[in-house]
C-alpha cells in the first residue's frame, strides 16, 4: 500500500493508511534508508521541502541514495551526517544528532537531524528526521550578540573586544600585516553629562558611537565601548601613517558634533594610538593595549583634542 507520492516498499500491514496520515502530519522531514543508503520512504514534509528548494513536483525519491548525496555535497556538515549515519549502520552508535545550517539565497535557516535504526524488522532500515530549528537558532544568536555588545551604543563590549583583538593578532602574525589599536577618551564629557543630565549624555554617547562605527568598515576593524566615555578601535592591516590620519579625522568628526556644556567645556576626543607588526615583535596583544594606554595618557597630558601615536 502506498505511503507517499512515491510508492514505498517498507512492507507495512493494513494500518499503513493510518500510519501514512500520521507521518504526513509531522513537521519533521522523514526519510527511511537501507544499509546501502538507498531511500525506501519519504513523508509529505520531505517532499514539500524538496519542491520548495528546486526539486520538481512529484519527484520519485525511491531508489535514490541518501548517503551518496551527503558524500558529494562538499560541505563539512553533510560529510559529518554521512559519517554519523554509517556509525549507526555499523552498530558503533545507537543514535546520531546534528544541527546544521541550510541557508537559501534570501533566508537564514538551520535544521536538526536525528538518525536511528528502525527496530523489529528483518531488513535493516534506518530512519532520519530533519526539523527546522531556525526560530530557536535565531534567538540563540540574538542572545549571543547581546552578550557581546554594549546595550546603549550597540558597539562591541570588552568581551568581544578581547576575542577580536586576539584573533586579529594571530591573523596579523600569519599574514605579516600591521595591526593598530586606538584607545579614546572623551574630553569634558562629565561636564556635559552633569549639565544636561544622563539621558542627554546617553544620546551624546550614541552620536559618538556612530562616528566611530563609520570608521570601521572592514571585517578587520572593530569599534568597542569599554564603558563610560572610554572607547577602543581595533584596525587590522593598518600601519602607523594610516592610523595617524584616521585618528585626526576622528578628532575632527567628534568635535564637529558640537557637544558642549559651555565655551570652556566642549566635548572632544583624545586618542592613544599604538601600531605594531605582530610577526616581528616579541610583544603580545596585552602589551599592545599597554602601549596604547600610555599613548592615550600622553594625548591627554598634551592638551586633549588630539592624538599621540607610538610604534611598538
Amino acid at each position: 500500500m502506498p505511503l507517499c507520492a512515491s510508492t514505498p516498499d517498507v512492507g507495512l500491514s493494513g494500518d499503513a493508511a493510518s500510519l501514512l496520515a500520521l507521518l504526513d502530519s509531522l513537521e519533521e522531514q522523514i526519510v527511511v534508508i537501507d544499509k546501502a543508503g538507498t531511500i525506501h520512504f519519504t513523508n509529505l514534509a520531505w517532499n514539500r521541502f524538496a519542491e520548495e528548494n528546486g526539486m520538481p513536483a512529484g519527484h520519485n525519491w525511491l531508489g535514490s541514495n541518501y548517503l551518496k548525496v551527503c558524500d558529494g555535497a562538499g560541505e563539512a556538515h553533510s560529510k559529518e551526517a554521512a559519517e554519523g549515519i554509517r556509525r549507526i549502520m555499523s552498530g558503533r552508535q545507537e543514535r546520531f544528532y546534528l544541527e546544521y545550517p541550510c541557508h537559501s539565497p534570501t533566508t537564514q535557516r538551520w535544521f536538526m537531524m536525528r538518525a536511528c535504526a528502525v527496530s523489529g524488522r528483518e531488513q535493516a532500515l534506518f530512519i532520519i528526521a530533519h526539523i527546522n530549528i531556525t526560530e530557536r537558532k535565531l534567538l540563540e544568536l540574538k542572545v549571543a550578540s547581546l552578550s557581546m555588545h554594549d546595550p546603549l551604543t550597540g558597539l562591541a563590549n570588552r568581551r568581544l573586544f578581547d576575542n577580536f583583538l586576539h584573533n586579529e593578532w594571530r591573523r596579523s602574525q600569519r599574514e605579516h600585516m600591521p595591526l593598530t589599536l586606538m584607545l579614546l577618551d572623551l574630553d569634558n564629557f562629565k561636564a556635559c553629562n552633569d549639565c544636561y543630565g544622563h539621558l542627554a549624555g546617553d544620546a551624546y554617547l550614541q552620536l559618538v558611537s556612530k562616528v566611530l562605527k563609520s570608521f570601521c568598515k572592514r571585517p578587520t576593524d572593530l569599534a568597542c565601548r569599554f564603558g563610560g566615555d572610554e572607547f577602543a578601535l581595533v584596525l587590522g592591516n593598518t600601519g602607523i601613517d594610516s592610523a595617524r590620519r584616521m585618528a585626526g579625522e576622528i578628532c575632527l568628526a567628534i568635535a564637529d558634533l558640537g557637544i558642549a556644556a559651555d565655551d570652556c567645556h566642549r566635548v572632544t576626543a583624545s586618542l592613544g594610538v599604538a601600531s605594531c607588526s605582530p610577526d616581528t615583535t616579541g610583544m603580545s596583544e596585552t602589551d599592545l593595549c599597554a602601549v596604547a594606554d600610555s599613548a592615550l595618557y600622553q594625548a591627554k597630558d598634551g592638551g586633549k583634542n588630539g592624538c599621540y601615536c607610538l610604534v611598538c
